[in-house]
């Protein structure tokens, strides 16, 4: 009985492993009808480890492998193949056109040229195509040309042969006799369409360099026939959509070239040039989140454009808001211009991290090129991290460079990098200059009094605090809905309350703090003062009526608090 389980056992395990097999097989053959070829390909290994002697399989391996660019498993399949079965033409031809596509071109001559000694294999037009392309592949056009004449002669009846000539004289741009041989090859068989996708070409090639513009419309409306043809018949034609983005961003149609290799990377994920070309579509088009999924893909798989390809992906996470990864990936580059260390400096700014930012802000501005928002910018940046000094020179170094607005303003901040670095007599000055630009400057004349204020000559001050308040006064009668001037109105207010609180002004407090809760009755600070003014003159009702006003709008006012409780509000 033992002994009955454990052959039942072995049988079952058998047949289980059998119909696991032959499950692979016809998923694998299922997905190649199917053209899913990136779920073919995911079953490749296993298929050729389970079936290594089964020629059907290894060709069909290879097909797979070459369709997805595999070049060099391809070339080991096929070896495989030709181990198997040493004297098999098909599997000799496509030995030697892999050859050729991993650059191996005198082996693949050599292979064919040994077929041909064969007897009557010379002759085989199958044999003189594959050779012929393996010297298109190799770019040895005369010799390609002779061997496709010779395969002519030998069946004119043949379509891939006027493919091959089509290809020859493409690759040679005489456009037009590359469109006759394409032609001739779709009258022979319609069914392909490869000789259909270099037709497509070959017309949008003649459409751009015909000076006639109603033939060169007929010639881009036969084009665009041919691509609407291809793509309904075999959507999953992936080498469609390459050779279509190709035109379009050859033509610097480059939302037309991104939404093409868009479609053929979803066909061949790891067609790594094809992804390429899409994520430089997208780039030139500034559809940067569609072009960053694509440089992160492709940038360490072809050497080539490691280092490009880095540069724009750091751009590229600028424009999409990832600062920190822009800013780290920037400080990995060797090279960066000038444009791009100020994307770094704005990058590294808003990842809060202000040291790198100031270091690339100062390479930014030094190259060839003005920058004059960046050097406006970059001088408010050091304003802000009180580094004063280094300000003013960044701020000088506009004024001298640019001439606009903002070098106006630059004077001015000038004078506030002064007066934050206590040289109050340096920032007089430059106040007083500023005020010869811009006559009728109320920060610079609340700057000026706070000047004279820190060395002790506020009466010197108070003149052009008063026309301050002169300059506000008539700019809110012109206009009374004006934000500007009311935030402008809000600081000689403040001032003006102030110094009159101090001289014990107390009326005069009143009457501007009144006046400053009219502009903004959402402020709690005139309420404040307000308060502080009545309590220095004992009219405790009208102070807790303020202070208790204040607490309304900003319950956590620690002066409106303490002075509420001293005086016993309710």
């Amino acid at each position: 009985m033992f002994m009955r389980l454990i052959i039942a056992l072995i049988v079952f395990s058998f047949a289980f492993l059998h119909v696991k097999a032959q499950s692979t097989v016809e998923r694998f053959k299922k997905a190649i009808i199917e053209k899913e070829y990136v779920e073919a390909l995911s079953l490749t290994s296993q298929v050729i480890n389970e079936n290594p002697n089964s020629l059907e399989l290894l060709d069909l391996a290879a097909d797979v492998y070459v369709e997805m660019e595999y070049h060099a498993e391809a070339l080991k399949v096929l070896q495989a193949a030709l181990e198997i079965e040493s004297n098999n033409v098909t599997f000799t031809r496509k030995y030697a056109l892999a050859l050729a596509n991993t650059s191996k071109f005198t082996e693949a001559v050599n292979i064919m040229n040994k077929l041909f000694k064969k007897k009557g294999m010379d002759k085989n037009p199958d044999n003189l195509i594959a050779l012929a392309n393996i010297y298109l592949k190799a770019d040895s056009l005369a010799q390609a040309e002779y061997t496709l004449l010779k395969a002519r002669e030998s069946d004119d009846k043949r379509a891939e042969i006027f493919t091959g000539l089509g290809d020859l004289y493409y690759a040679k741009k005489v456009y037009e006799l590359a469109k006759d041989n394409y032609e001739s090859a779709i009258l022979l068989n319609k069914e392909l369409l490869e000789p259909r996708i270099k037709l497509a070409s070959s017309y949008y090639r003649l459409g751009n360099m015909e000076m006639d513009q109603t033939l060169s419309q007929e010639y881009f409306r036969r084009s665009l026939n041919e691509w609407n043809y291809i793509t309904k018949v075999d959507p999953k034609n992936a080498t469609a959509f390459y050779e279509q983005g190709k035109i379009f961003f050859l033509a610097s149609k480059f939302l037309e070239a991104g939404s093409s290799f868009n479609r053929y990377a979803l066909l061949r994920p790891e067609g790594w040039l094809g992804r390429w070309y899409c994520a430089q579509a997208w780039y030139k088009s500034k559809r940067f989140d569609s072009a960053v999924v694509h440089l992160e893909a492709v940038r360490n798989k072809i050497d080539t454009i490691t280092v490009q390809a880095n540069e724009m992906l750091a751009h590229t996470y600028f424009e999409t808001k990832k600062y920190k990864e822009s800013s780290d990936l920037y400080g990995t580059l060797t090279k960066i211009d000038q444009a791009n260390y100020e994307r770094y400096g704005y990058a590294a700014f808003f990842a809060k991290d202000t040291n790198t930012a100031v270091r690339a802000f100062y390479s930014a501005i030094e190259g060839p090129d003005k920058k004059c928002n960046t050097m406006f910018r970059f001088a408010n940046l050091l304003m802000s991290m009180k580094k004063y000094d280094e300000a003013i020179n960044v701020f000088s170094k506009r004024i001298n460079m640019c001439e606009d607005t903002n070098s106006v303003k630059s004077i001015y901040y000038i004078g506030n990098c002064l007066y934050s670095s206590a040289k109050h007599d340096s920032a007089i000055i430059v106040f007083k200059d500023y005020l010869t630009k811009e006559i009728n400057s109320i920060p610079a004349r609340i700057s000026m009094y706070n000047s004279f204020n820190a060395i002790k000559k506020s009466d010197a001050g108070k003149q052009y605090l008063t026309e301050a308040y002169q300059i506000y006064s008539k700019s809110i009668l012109e206009n009374p809905n004006n934000a500007s001037t009311k935030k402008e109105g809000e600081s000689v207010l403040d001032a003006l309350c102030r110094i009159n609180l101090e001289s014990k002004e107390f009326a005069s407090v009143i009457k501007y703090a009144k006046e400053w809760s009219d502009i903004n009755k959402n402020s709690a600070t005139p309420y404040v003062y307000l308060g502080f003014a009545y309590q220095s003159q004992n009219d405790s009702q009208n102070a807790c009526k303020n202070y208790n006003e204040a607490l309304k709008l900003d319950p956590s006012n620690v002066a409106a608090s303490k002075n509420k409780k001293a005086l016993l509000c309710k």
